[in-house]
Protein backbone atom coordinates (compact mmCIF):
# COMPACT_ATOMS: atom_id res chain seq x y z
CA UNK A 1 0.00 0.00 0.00
CA UNK A 2 1.43 3.38 -0.97
CA UNK A 3 1.57 6.28 1.46
CA UNK A 4 -1.22 8.05 -0.43
CA UNK A 5 -3.43 4.93 -0.26
CA UNK A 6 -2.66 4.55 3.45
CA UNK A 7 -3.58 8.18 4.15
CA UNK A 8 -6.78 7.88 2.10
CA UNK A 9 -7.69 4.69 3.94
CA UNK A 10 -7.12 6.39 7.30
CA UNK A 11 -9.14 9.44 6.25
CA UNK A 12 -11.93 7.14 5.10
CA UNK A 13 -11.87 5.38 8.48
CA UNK A 14 -12.21 8.76 10.15
CA UNK A 15 -15.15 9.59 7.92
CA UNK A 16 -13.50 12.44 6.05
CA UNK A 17 -12.22 12.75 2.51
CA UNK A 18 -10.85 16.27 2.84
CA UNK A 19 -7.16 16.32 1.98
CA UNK A 20 -5.47 18.67 4.45
CA UNK A 21 -2.56 20.81 3.34
CA UNK A 22 0.89 19.51 4.23
CA UNK A 23 1.37 22.07 7.02
CA UNK A 24 -1.97 21.25 8.63
CA UNK A 25 -1.87 17.53 7.92
CA UNK A 26 -0.91 16.23 11.36
CA UNK A 27 -3.26 18.56 13.24
CA UNK A 28 -6.14 17.61 10.95
CA UNK A 29 -5.52 13.90 11.53
CA UNK A 30 -5.23 14.36 15.30
CA UNK A 31 -8.41 16.43 15.43
CA UNK A 32 -10.35 13.93 13.33
CA UNK A 33 -9.05 11.04 15.44
CA UNK A 34 -10.02 12.79 18.68
CA UNK A 35 -13.52 13.36 17.35
CA UNK A 36 -13.79 9.68 16.35
CA UNK A 37 -12.37 8.30 19.61
CA UNK A 38 -14.25 9.94 22.46
CA UNK A 39 -12.88 7.92 25.38
CA UNK A 40 -9.26 6.97 25.96
CA UNK A 41 -8.30 3.32 26.30
CA UNK A 42 -7.12 2.49 29.80
CA UNK A 43 -4.37 0.00 30.55
CA UNK A 44 -6.74 -2.07 32.69
CA UNK A 45 -8.85 -2.67 29.56
CA UNK A 46 -5.77 -4.00 27.78
CA UNK A 47 -4.71 -6.46 30.50
CA UNK A 48 -6.28 -9.54 28.90
CA UNK A 49 -4.87 -8.71 25.46
CA UNK A 50 -1.40 -8.13 26.88
CA UNK A 51 -1.56 -11.36 28.88
CA UNK A 52 -2.62 -13.39 25.84
CA UNK A 53 0.13 -11.90 23.70
CA UNK A 54 2.69 -13.15 26.24
CA UNK A 55 1.24 -16.66 26.59
CA UNK A 56 3.83 -19.15 25.32
CA UNK A 57 1.14 -21.58 24.15
CA UNK A 58 -1.12 -19.24 22.18
CA UNK A 59 0.87 -16.21 21.03
CA UNK A 60 1.99 -16.50 17.38
CA UNK A 61 4.94 -14.20 18.14
CA UNK A 62 6.39 -16.68 20.62
CA UNK A 63 6.23 -19.70 18.28
CA UNK A 64 9.78 -19.33 16.98
CA UNK A 65 12.97 -17.40 17.55
CA UNK A 66 12.84 -14.32 15.33
CA UNK A 67 15.03 -11.27 14.97
CA UNK A 68 13.92 -8.21 13.02
CA UNK A 69 15.46 -4.83 12.40
CA UNK A 70 16.39 -2.25 9.82
CA UNK A 71 19.88 -3.01 8.53
CA UNK A 72 21.19 -0.16 6.36
CA UNK A 73 17.60 1.06 6.09
CA UNK A 74 16.36 -2.30 4.78
CA UNK A 75 13.79 -4.33 6.75
CA UNK A 76 15.63 -7.54 7.61
CA UNK A 77 14.68 -10.63 9.60
CA UNK A 78 16.14 -13.97 10.60
CA UNK A 79 14.26 -17.06 11.70
CA UNK A 80 15.00 -20.76 11.24
CA UNK A 81 18.40 -19.89 9.72
CA UNK A 82 16.69 -18.00 6.90
CA UNK A 83 17.72 -14.40 6.27
CA UNK A 84 14.95 -12.30 4.73
CA UNK A 85 15.48 -8.82 3.31
CA UNK A 86 12.59 -6.73 2.01
CA UNK A 87 13.47 -4.45 -0.91
CA UNK A 88 10.61 -2.20 -2.08
CA UNK A 89 8.06 -4.89 -2.75
CA UNK A 90 10.56 -7.72 -3.27
CA UNK A 91 11.53 -10.21 -0.60
CA UNK A 92 14.93 -11.86 -0.86
CA UNK A 93 15.42 -15.06 1.17
CA UNK A 94 18.70 -16.82 1.81
CA UNK A 95 19.48 -19.89 3.92
CA UNK A 96 22.53 -19.05 6.01
CA UNK A 97 25.21 -21.16 7.67
CA UNK A 98 25.94 -21.07 11.40
CA UNK A 99 28.94 -18.76 10.83
CA UNK A 100 26.79 -16.43 8.70
CA UNK A 101 24.11 -16.57 11.40
CA UNK A 102 26.73 -15.56 13.96
CA UNK A 103 27.81 -12.62 11.77
CA UNK A 104 24.26 -11.37 11.19
CA UNK A 105 23.18 -11.72 14.80
CA UNK A 106 26.27 -10.27 16.47
CA UNK A 107 27.61 -7.83 13.89
CA UNK A 108 24.58 -6.65 11.93
CA UNK A 109 21.75 -6.90 14.50
CA UNK A 110 24.20 -6.18 17.36
CA UNK A 111 22.68 -8.87 19.60
CA UNK A 112 24.90 -10.29 22.33
CA UNK A 113 25.74 -13.90 21.44
CA UNK A 114 25.17 -15.14 25.01
CA UNK A 115 21.77 -13.45 25.21
CA UNK A 116 20.75 -15.03 21.90
CA UNK A 117 21.88 -18.47 23.05
CA UNK A 118 20.02 -18.02 26.36
CA UNK A 119 16.86 -17.08 24.43
CA UNK A 120 17.14 -20.36 22.53
CA UNK A 121 17.58 -22.27 25.81
CA UNK A 122 14.46 -20.63 27.28
CA UNK A 123 12.50 -21.27 24.09
CA UNK A 124 13.51 -24.94 24.09
CA UNK A 125 12.59 -25.28 27.78
CA UNK A 126 9.13 -23.81 27.14
CA UNK A 127 8.53 -26.09 24.17
CA UNK A 128 10.32 -29.21 25.39
CA UNK A 129 9.07 -32.36 23.67
CA UNK A 130 7.13 -30.41 21.05
CA UNK A 131 9.63 -28.48 18.97
CA UNK A 132 13.12 -27.41 19.67
CA UNK A 133 15.36 -24.91 17.98
CA UNK A 134 18.97 -25.69 17.23
CA UNK A 135 20.19 -22.32 16.01
CA UNK A 136 23.79 -22.72 16.95
CA UNK A 137 26.11 -19.90 16.11
CA UNK A 138 29.85 -20.17 15.93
Amino acid sequence: MTQVQLVNSFLSFLGTTKQPTSLKFLNELIKAHQEKVKEPIHLSNMKELISRSNDWHTSPILKKIQIFGYIDGIPTSINDNVLKRYFQGKKREQIITSSELNYWITERFCVDKEIYERAIEIFNEKFSNSKSVTHEIE
